[in-house]
C-alpha cells in the first residue's frame, strides 16, 4: 500500500482469501476490507497512524470478503521506510477460523448484525 492506504499491489492470496481479481483491489482504498462498522468508525485509519507511529500494527478483528462475508483475521501492518522516508505499508492478513469464520463468531454464537469496534 502507499501512504495514504492504496492498494498498490495484488497476489493469489487476495484472490483466493479475498476474492477479488487484481483489476478490482489495485488503487482502491484498504478499508474496503473491513466492515462497515469499522469503516465508520474509522478503523483503516486508526491502523495506518499506529503502524506509522510504532512500525507495525497487530490485530485480530474482522475483515470482509469480496462477497461481504466476515471472517475473523490476524492482521499485520508495518510500515516501510527507503532512505529514511517512509513510502508504504505492507499488510500480512491470515484467516485464523475456517471452520466457523462465515457462520458465527469465536464463541460459538451467530454472527450479530451490527458488530462492535474494537477499544
Amino acid at each position: 500500500m502507499d501512504t495514504t492506504g492504496i492498494i498498490t499491489t495484488w497476489n493469489m492470496g487476495v484472490q483466493n482469501l479475498k476474492g477479488y481479481e487484481a483489476d478490482e483491489f489495485i488503487g482502491e482504498y484498504y478499508g474496503m476490507l473491513f466492515p462497515e462498522e469499522y469503516q465508520k468508525a474509522g478503523l483503516p485509519e486508526q491502523e495506518l497512524k499506529l503502524a506509522l507511529k510504532d512500525g507495525v500494527y497487530e490485530a485480530k478483528n474482522w475483515r470482509r470478503r469480496k462477497d461481504g462475508s466476515l471472517f475473523w483475521a490476524s492482521v499485520k501492518l508495518t510500515t516501510i521506510y527507503a532512505d529514511g522516508k517512509h513510502i508504504g505499508y505492507t499488510k500480512i492478513t491470515g484467516e485464523l477460523n475456517r471452520k466457523s469464520c462465515r457462520t458465527s463468531w469465536p464463541n460459538g454464537s451467530k454472527a450479530p448484525s451490527k458488530i462492535k469496534t474494537p477499544n
